[in-house]
């Protein structure tokens, strides 16, 4: 018997290959594919493009192996000073100001200074201290008392008695006021007024006729010298511990008046924290400023008398340095800004624009392409600028071939004892390995913010939403409360809410009276300022932006903490029950358990999702992520690469943060 039944052709061998490498093709993960193509891409034009290197170095903090300035810091510390002077600043009626000396003031009480109105008949009286003062009698003044003064007596020969003081000034005075006369030296105060000249002579003094005025207190100010000869004026409440004492010329160089009076300045030391070892603390008041110029624009080279930069350091002495003339510079590049001071070019190959005065500029010298071509016009505007000569004073530290490195302010460092220094600052620096503390900007700050506010809208997640599954109606209710308003704010909205809303309502809020105790959020308020100085330096909006976003991210968890417990079936809180757990036992050890696996996939989008949210910080002016590439673009005026490259830095990121989710999910995932 033969089977007649028809049999299908056999498919071709070709055919079967084919088909099974597009089957297997199809399942290989073409998406992981393609952005890895992506990001070798990106970092092939990272590695050979220095405008994207220092896009990427300015996003991510630039961080180093080491640094020295590790803190910005401010310190306190009491030093020995010696009191030159107090004088008062009064206000005249006449609107004028003048300078008393502390010895002139004859009282002081509160009250009204009429003011002049024959000069001004729309002046306003002032109110506030009057002090009342002496000045010597003038013509036609009648005197109302005598001051004892001291000068020298200018040679004979005149038809009036002169006597010359040591600051350079000279008063006639009848000598019927003359009570005593001696041969000797009048010492000046080479401190209060640098070049004076003692003078030698017959020494008289004299009783000097005042009348009294009258002066609107404005300030009170204090002359002192520092230990290292420095000068400076200061207010009087900075002094405590004031004494004087009797001295000599000989005994005490700045003696004057045969008085020596000291007192304790709570000196502040602002500046870069070097080291700090425990028994020394080195801190840079002033910073390194230097100039390098190539050899082709040397003029001239001379010695001479440098004059110190005494805004950047009132302390520092005039010395023996090089004076350079040098060349105007030649900048070629796209204009990027121009206004009526200045103009700011981006320079042939680089990415940052530099801004020069137009004070500075040969105007005949200057060339544009296309011909008087403007920032706003369409296209871009080329434009070569050439800058006058100009003088560079200081020190050579740095002498090759290519040019030479003029160091025009050097730096001061100041060591401190740790067991006398007082810190009332101490805001982290450079980013580095030796200082993780310096790595707030940027990408670091991105992370920590997201970790810090996702761990806060966990906890805050799990409670609501165990509140959202009690019995309990006053509970139930509560937490529905929170979760409907919260989830139908925009995030954004919650921020700014936090930031100007909750926080000026905590930082001013009054203690409530409950009777036993008071009731005050100010030092809740208080620790969140301490908690912004130590992370970023300075007070921000970090803790707003932290809450807000851990609160609107927190009514999104407790659902999906709501759903897990749920999904849990009823059986097993009753078999719980019935072994004798109490509902909190069995919640903790039974129920939980099985839906944390549950929601961990949910709980890992939101994790992502907050990541990607957290660049709305940026409106709180927080330097994250977002926040550096938009003051990178207001430096370079390109746009485009930046966010090319911080929306690089979002997709990485979530990309390690994704691999992650998955790897906890298939560790805890269900049987």
């Amino acid at each position: 018997m033969t089977d007649n039944t028809s049999q299908a052709p056999e498919e071709p061998i070709n055919n079967r290959s084919a088909r099974l490498l597009v089957a297997r093709a199809g399942a290989l993960p073409w998406w992981a594919f393609l952005l890895a193509l992506l990001f070798v891409y990106a970092f092939i034009r990272i590695s050979t493009s220095e405008e994207y290197q220092d896009i990427l170095d300015a996003l991510i903090d630039r961080p180093s192996a080491t640094t020295s300035d590790k803190f910005d810091v401010v310190y306190e510390v009491d030093t020995e000073v010696q009191v030159i002077q107090e004088a008062l600043t009064l206000r005249q009626p006449d609107g004028t100001r003048v300078n008393i000396d502390i010895d002139d003031v004859e009282g002081r009480e509160e009250g009204r200074l009429a003011c002049d109105r024959q000069a001004d008949p729309d002046c306003v009286d002032q109110f506030g201290q009057i002090v009342t003062y002496r000045v010597p009698a003038g013509d036609g003044d009648t005197p109302v008392g005598t001051a004892e003064k001291r000068g020298v007596l200018a040679p004979e020969g005149g038809l009036f008695t002169i006597v010359n003081f040591p600051n350079g000034s000279s008063i006639i005075i009848d000598p019927n006021n003359i009570t005593s006369r001696e041969e000797g030296t009048l010492l000046c105060n080479h401190v209060l007024q640098p070049g004076c000249q003692d003078l030698t002579g017959e020494i008289v003094t004299f009783e000097l006729p005042y009348v009294l005025k009258q002066g609107l207190l404005l300030r009170e100010d204090a002359v002192i010298r520092h230990p290292d000869g420095y000068v400076e004026t200061v207010r009087p409440n900075r002094l405590s511990d004031v004494e004087t004492q009797e001295c000599t010329r000989e005994e005490i160089e700045t003696c004057f008046g045969g008085e020596y009076t000291t007192a304790i300045f709570r000196e502040r030391v602002v500046g870069t924290e070097v080291t700090s070892d425990g028994e020394n603390i080195k801190v840079r008041t002033v910073n390194e400023q230097t100039v390098f110029i190539p050899r082709e624009r040397i003029i001239n080279l001379e010695s001479g008398l440098v004059e110190c930069d005494r805004n950047a350091n009132p302390r520092c002495q005039d010395f023996q340095g090089t004076i350079v003339a040098r060349e105007g510079a030649v900048t070629s590049g796209e204009l990027s800004l121009e206004t009526n001071r200045s103009v700011s070019i981006i320079p042939e190959g680089q990415t940052t624009s530099v801004e020069i005065p137009k004070a500075n500029l040969i105007q005949d010298e200057e060339v544009r392409s296309p011909e008087n071509c403007r920032v706003e016009d369409e296209g871009a505007c080329f434009i070569t600028v050439k800058e006058k000569d100009s003088v560079v004073a200081g020190r050579i530290i740095k002498d090759t071939d290519e040019g030479i490195t003029v160091q025009t302010v050097a730096p001061v460092f100041v060591e401190l004892d740790p067991d006398e220094a007082e810190s009332t600052r101490r805001a982290p620096l450079g980013c580095a390995l030796n200082n993780i503390r310096g790595c707030n900007a940027g990408i670091w700050l991105t992370l920590l913010v997201t970790f810090v506010a996702y761990g806060l809208a966990l906890m805050i997640g799990l409670v609501v939403g165990l509140m959202r599954v009690s019995s309990n109606p006053v509970i139930y209710h509560l937490s529905t409360f929170y979760v409907e308003l919260i989830r139908g704010t925009p995030l954004l909205v919650l921020l700014l809410f936090f930031a100007f809303v909750i926080g000026p309502t905590i930082r001013d809020m009054k203690p409530i009276n409950l009777g036993l105790f008071e009731f005050s959020l100010s030092g809740f308020y208080a620790i969140l300022n301490d908690i912004e100085v130590a992370v970023l330096g300075e007070e921000s909006f970090l803790s707003e932006a932290v809450l807000g976003l851990a609160i609107g991210y927190g009514a999104f968890l407790a659902e999906v903490f709501r759903a897990g417990i749920q999904s849990v079936g009823r059986g097993q809180m009753e078999a719980a029950r019935s072994l004798g757990m109490s509902y909190p036992q069995a919640m903790r050890h039974v129920i939980l358990p099985q839906a944390i696996r549950v929601v961990l996939p949910p709980l890992g989008n939101d994790f992502i999702a907050l990541l990607k949210d957290s660049a709305l910080i940026t409106v709180l002016a927080l330097p994250d992520l977002l926040q550096l590439g938009r003051l990178y673009i207001t430096r370079t005026f390109q746009p485009i690469p930046v966010y090319l490259m911080v929306s690089l830095l979002y997709v990485l990121l979530t990309l390690l943060l994704s691999m992650m989710v998955r790897y906890i999910e298939k560790r805890f995932k269900l049987p």
